[in-house]
């Protein structure tokens, strides 16, 4: 009996300390643990602390012109061409206008004379003027493309008068009604591949050229059709495979059948192909002629 009596009192002697030891352990952990937490929010707080300060002292300077949106790009006003303006932003009307008005400028020697077009984003090209090193000056004409039409036709209005589709400018072409950077563009293009206008009605072939426009322009419109660059069909069998009314076959047909019978001498030995009608040979009439 006292031999379990003494083999319980040693076991409970062991388990005392046992917990004793547990507990002494864990203050000491506990307290170390603490120790590491609390230096570790210190330091973090601390470290905290001097950023803030550090960025509150600080100022970033801010460009007026959003000079960073174009940091990687850049232009050069004097030999810039079409699609590379579209590329940088510009829409088709605005690059159109800024090539027509450097081909009637000549060269642009600074930033004011770049910011004298008048309608186009002078943000976005001072912008781009200053990613390419031009000199910007403090004071920018403030008239922008985005004001209301409106106030841009109040700020210059368009001075009307007979133009000569044939011969006329895309700066002289922007001065009829409804007739803008883009449409003149469209209309000079159209006039190259033709070689010249007989009719006005021909402007119909531009996309979204209507019956409105056409009638808005005819009373401030003339067309010279001694103006017209003609086909010589004997001979120009490469300048007739390129305009547009000789194509579908057309000029492979006169081509063939001159190999075969000889050239041609006058308008009614077109009327031998049987591809050619009446219509067809109408309207390649002004732009042929006989050698």
């Amino acid at each position: 009996m006292f031999k379990s009596f003494g083999y319980f009192h040693q076991s409970q002697v062991r388990g005392f300390f046992a917990s004793l030891v547990m507990i002494v352990l864990a203050a000491f952990i506990g307290q170390s643990y603490q120790f590491f937490d609390v230096d570790t929010d210190i330091q973090f707080m601390a470290k905290a602390d001097s950023i803030l300060k550090v960025k509150a002292n600080t100022t970033f300077p801010q460009s007026k012109y959003k000079q960073t949106q174009y940091e990687d790009q850049s232009f050069t006003p004097n030999t810039v061409r079409f699609k590379q303006l579209t590329e940088l932003g510009f829409s088709e009307k605005d690059a159109a206008m800024f090539l027509a008005y450097r081909k009637k400028n000549q060269k642009f020697e600074n930033a004011t004379d770049v910011f004298k077009i008048y309608y186009i984003d002078k943000e976005k090209l001072s912008a781009l003027l200053m990613a390419s090193n031009w000199d910007i000056p403090e004071q920018i004409p403030t008239v922008f493309y985005n004001q209301t039409q409106t106030a841009a036709k109040e700020t210059k209005p368009k001075t009307l008068l007979m133009v000569e589709l044939n011969a006329a400018d895309s700066l002289t072409l922007i001065k009829l009604p409804s007739i803008g950077g883009y449409r003149a563009m469209k209309i000079l293009q159209l006039r190259k591949r033709l070689g010249g206008f007989v009719q006005l009605s021909q402007l119909k072939e531009i996309k979204y050229f209507n019956d409105t426009l056409i009638n808005a322009i005819e009373p401030f419109v003339s067309i010279d059709s001694s103006l017209i660059k003609r086909i010589n069909i004997n001979s120009d069998d490469s300048l007739m495979n390129k305009h547009p009314y000789f194509w579908n076959g057309v000029a492979k047909n006169i081509i063939n059948y001159r190999k075969q019978n000889g050239a041609f001498q006058t308008i009614n030995d077109l009327k031998k192909l049987y591809t050619l009608n009446e219509e067809k040979i109408n309207k390649i009439k002004p732009y042929i002629k006989f050698q």
